[in-house]
């Protein structure tokens, strides 16, 4: 958006222009700064839990373990393992064909 601008306004500098074209350009600084900041204030938070699910965001802990815990060797000991404690509200939405969420597991160490 702003490249052009910017080729036009610096272009060939020879000594007589230089400070003409640096209060210019400090002119085109402060007006890229006050774009990105509107740009700023527009954007979006992101989705929630509850817009995808509300079983998850009522989810209270429970006697849900951590999947993969188990390796087939020893015995298993529930006492030890990881349990969700909830799941976070703020998701993310991945950059995809299919728009997959991202949902963080927050855990109980047990």
């Amino acid at each position: 958006k702003h490249k052009q601008s910017w080729n036009s306004l610096v272009g060939k500098l020879n000594k007589v222009d230089v400070k003409k074209k640096v209060d210019e350009l400090r002119k085109y600084e402060q007006k890229v700064r006050a774009d990105g900041r509107k740009e700023a204030g527009k954007r979006k938070k992101g989705p929630k839990l509850s817009d995808y699910s509300r079983w998850f965001t009522k989810y209270q802990v429970g006697s849900l373990e951590l999947p993969g815990q188990y390796n087939g060797v020893d015995k298993p000991n529930p006492s030890y393992h990881k349990k969700i404690a909830k799941f976070d509200e703020v998701v993310t939405v991945l950059a995809s064909l299919r728009k997959p969420v991202k949902i963080n597991i927050l855990l109980d160490n047990g």
